[in-house]
């Protein structure tokens, strides 16, 4: 990534997707989906769980997700990519920012020893087939004038390791 000291003069975040809904007009689900607008580019950060609520909430708002100029992931699990196959984008590409271990195979293990998916079930045909341009980079990536993506953030606490139960499959 070159260094870049754009700026922006004005950024608008609207949640479209969260745990909880304090409005009777919009849905709630486990996860997340954050739209990001400056005077330059509109970025879609995480999808949330389902697509379903995304799309709702998203017309309840009266939010266009069609014209999207990127979307930015900010992990590989299902509640903030699961909405990635409902995105109704235009024609065109849109870029799609992830680390590249987002889209391996992720599971939990509950206390029986069955492993159940929790990630997005997606590879890179399937990103290919939704329009979508991956932009794979565990450091920074500038997204749109005065908008970074960080990139992989490292985990230096014992509070911030993932459960003992979770696990990767890795071709």
């Amino acid at each position: 990534m070159k260094k870049t000291s754009e700026t922006t003069s004005e950024v608008t975040v609207t949640v479209i997707v969260d745990n909880k809904a304090h409005h009777p007009q919009f849905r709630a689900e486990h996860g997340l989906s954050v739209l990001v607008e400056t005077g330059e580019a509109r970025i879609l950060f995480d999808t949330g769980q389902s697509g379903e609520v995304l799309l709702h909430n998203a017309g309840a708002l009266d939010v266009d997700l069609s014209r999207l100029d990127a979307v930015v992931l900010s992990h590989g699990h299902y509640d903030h990519t699961g909405g990635l196959r409902r995105l109704p984008l235009s024609s065109g590409v849109t870029r799609l920012y992830a680390h590249p271990e987002a889209f391996i195979e992720r599971f939990n293990q509950d206390p029986s020893g069955t492993l159940r998916p929790i990630g997005s079930g997606l590879n890179l045909q399937a990103l290919d087939e939704l329009g979508l341009v991956l932009v794979s980079s565990e450091g920074p990536e500038t997204v749109a004038p005065g908008v970074v993506a960080t990139g992989e953030i490292p985990r230096f606490t014992g509070f911030e390791e993932a459960p003992s139960s979770f696990a990767t499959k890795r071709e």
